[in-house]
């Protein structure tokens, strides 16, 4: 019924990658998302067998970092350096075989965001300090929205020119592309972009990834409903991630944090979507085992 990321426990320093695929194994879930995984780890993990649901990606991840970017994003999608734009679509065709080769049907993408638009860290402080609504929040948000318009149109032509490659490439091999909703509003796509992408794409590799808790964070800030992604994209859709939130923070285990999760009930029960708990390594064991139960309890209406 669920599935769940490596991200969890593999790339932590405190387990070898047998001992952590072990321990996953050990949570009763079905599958596993393959994320958070360095050529060096993937060396490791092809020596073992497990059931894949998904990859997210770049798996391998290149062992590269670089400041101020996480570690999903070192190469972009949307990059408006050529180099730097091929070398994620080179990575993005790597996660693709890494599909491929362990049997999940498919890939979560990072589209990439305008660059030198204005971030939304400083929205997400206001809100924490309990200024939403305020002059100085609406300001803000209303300067981020402007800013992410201005700015988007050479980056957005970037990851369109990158979806063109990696559709092509995804289709022949038969796997589909998740392309997500991310935590930050000026990321890519927002539901216009999600749309355009669709029908310029239709019939291709292309599909919705729908993450709950980035659903919920433009929720909270003021952006879209938690639930307007699924309902406009419900034909594209092929996943869910599924984490908790407290306030702005997420990927805490089911049952940790506020969410409600009878309003997604209809998408926890259908058996076509690819279900993932993407859960960080400061979960306990106890609570993700615990929000698996839970949810289970939910769809069965016990």
């Amino acid at each position: 019924m669920f599935n769940i990321s490596t991200a969890w426990n593999i790339d932590t320093g405190k387990k070898t990658v047998q001992e952590a695929l072990e321990e996953i194994d050990s949570l009763g879930f079905d599958a596993l998302e393959l994320a958070w995984i360095n050529e060096k780890l993937f060396e490791a993990v092809k020596k073992i067998k497990f059931k894949a649901c998904s990859v997210h990606s770049y798996v391998p991840e290149p062992m590269i970092l670089k400041e101020g970017r996480w570690r999903c994003d070192v190469f972009r999608l949307s990059a408006l350096d050529e180099e730097e734009r091929k070398q994620a679509v080179f990575w993005m065709k790597k996660s693709v075989d890494t599909a491929k080769w362990c049997g999940a049907p498919a890939v979560v993408v990072h589209l990439g965001f305008p660059e030198g638009a204005r971030r939304s860290k400083q929205l997400t402080q206001l809100y924490t300090e309990g200024k939403k609504g305020t002059a100085e929040y609406e300001t803000e948000k209303a300067a981020l929205l402007t800013e992410r318009e201005r700015q988007k149109k050479r980056s957005f032509a970037r990851s369109l020119k990158s979806l063109e490659e990696i559709n092509i490439y995804a289709f022949k091999k038969k796997i589909k592309i998740g392309l997500e909703t991310r935590m930050y509003y000026e990321e890519f796509p927002n539901l216009e972009e999600f749309e355009y992408i669709f029908k310029e794409f239709a019939g291709g590799a292309l599909y919705y990834w729908h993450d709950i808790g980035h659903a919920e964070i433009h929720g909270r800030l003021g952006f879209t409903t938690p639930k307007e992604y699924l309902k406009a994209l419900q034909s594209r859709l092929i996943g869910l991630h599924i984490h908790d939130m407290r306030v702005l923070a997420d990927h805490c285990a089911p049952g940790t944090g506020e969410l409600d999760y009878k309003q997604y009930l209809p998408w926890l029960k259908d058996p076509k979507l690819i279900k993932v708990f993407e859960v960080h390594p400061f979960n306990t064991k106890e609570e993700v085992i615990n929000g698996r139960k839970m949810l289970e309890k939910l769809i069965k209406g016990i």
